[in-house]
């Protein structure tokens, strides 16, 4: 796995296959307020202010990508207003406002908790595998790269997700279930953590 920069093809085809496999009935979480043209827009800032970052990572043949940040990495200023400006225009601000108070009236995300107790992690924004990539394994290959990059710089591996399906497929690749953050009815925060001793176990 590797650094490497998304061409604008690849961007739509990740923007594709992740607002098919998430807004899709009979999903229930984040994007499930959303329009697909809605979802598409906001995914496709949140690509681009990561590329922004260097933060997307992918297999060496390109089937499948992640966006990773460490703890003390985060997205730049203006790259922040502009994923608020293009989700201002895309959703609305009635829209923009409720999910802004959701997040706002909830319980502080894991990675947030451990950066300020200084915990070493690498946190898990996406992860995506294209279209035609998709049910050959590519999903688990992607994540062993993540739990080796892990290993190597001593450090855990922090996700949350929205839908109790996607917690339990990550549940069974080893990653711990450390709370669930309820927002409002059938919108729900899964916060999962992997270290490095859990293979040890």
């Amino acid at each position: 796995m590797e650094k490497l920069r998304l061409t604008e093809l690849e961007i739509e085809e990740i923007v594709k296959a992740f607002v098919e496999q998430e807004i899709e009935p009979p999903q229930k979480g984040e994007l499930h307020y959303f329009s697909k043209i809605q979802a598409s827009s906001y995914i496709r800032s949140y690509l681009k202010a990561n590329q922004n970052g260097n933060y997307i990572y992918g297999l060496e043949g390109r089937e499948a990508f992640a966006i990773l940040r460490r703890e003390n990495e985060t997205l730049r200023f203006f790259d922040i207003l502009r994923m608020i400006y293009n989700s201002y225009r895309t959703l609305g601000y009635t829209l923009l406002h409720r999910l802004q108070k959701l997040e706002s009236n909830g319980e502080l995300a894991l990675e947030e908790r451990y950066a300020i107790q200084k915990k070493k992690f690498i946190f898990v924004g996406m992860v995506v595998v294209k279209e035609e990539f998709q049910r050959k394994g590519y999903f688990r290959k992607l994540m062993e790269e993540i739990f080796e990059m892990a290993r190597e710089e001593n450090r855990m591996v922090v996700l949350n997700t929205d839908t109790n399906e996607k917690c339990q497929k990550y549940q069974h690749l080893g990653f711990q279930l450390k709370k669930s953050r309820v927002l409002e009815e059938n919108n729900v925060r899964y916060d999962l953590d992997w270290s490095p001793e859990t293979l040890q176990k």
